[in-house]
């Protein structure tokens, strides 16, 4: 599914939506019950999962921002391009980074695809490795007793 951008109308009342949504998703473990009144089928009621009513909040909140906003299943297969695109990151670095071994691919033909939940694997890796240089570089700063 294509990111859609968003309306000023629809801005607004994602505002206003998200806003309702997350008073009413205090209690983490139970189902959002949302109730609709159809005019030829009457009252229809449904559960949400808690899952699914973090991921609508979290879809309002970008919406309210003016974000386009696209929802990828994780076993997407992704072009090295559409890859790159989701890392901020050259396609030639992201090639290297497959070739390297450090991202699961496959061969289509003459061409790499990614799965996207492998591709957010690596990102999480990556996050917390610059997490822990973080870390160890405060910790060396404390040691050495530099004021920064």
């Amino acid at each position: 599914m294509d990111p859609m951008i968003p309306s000023n109308k629809e801005i607004k009342l994602a505002k206003e939506s998200s806003r309702i949504l997350a008073s009413l998703l205090s209690d983490k473990s139970k189902a959002l019950e949302l109730e609709f009144n159809d005019p030829t089928k009457g009252n229809q009621k449904i559960a949400i999962p808690n899952s699914a009513s973090l991921m609508l909040l979290n879809i309002l909140n970008q919406i309210s921002m003016g974000n386009a906003v696209a929802i990828t299943p994780i076993h997407t297969e992704l072009t090295t391009q559409e890859a790159a695109n989701i890392l901020k990151v050259s396609r030639p670095f992201l090639v290297k980074e497959l070739e390297r071994g450090r991202i699961p691919y496959k061969m289509v033909g003459t061409r790499r695809k990614v799965l996207y939940i492998d591709l957010m694997e690596y990102k999480q890796s990556m996050h917390r490795g610059r997490l822990d240089a973080l870390d160890k570089l405060t910790q060396e700063s404390q040691d050495l007793d530099l004021d920064y």
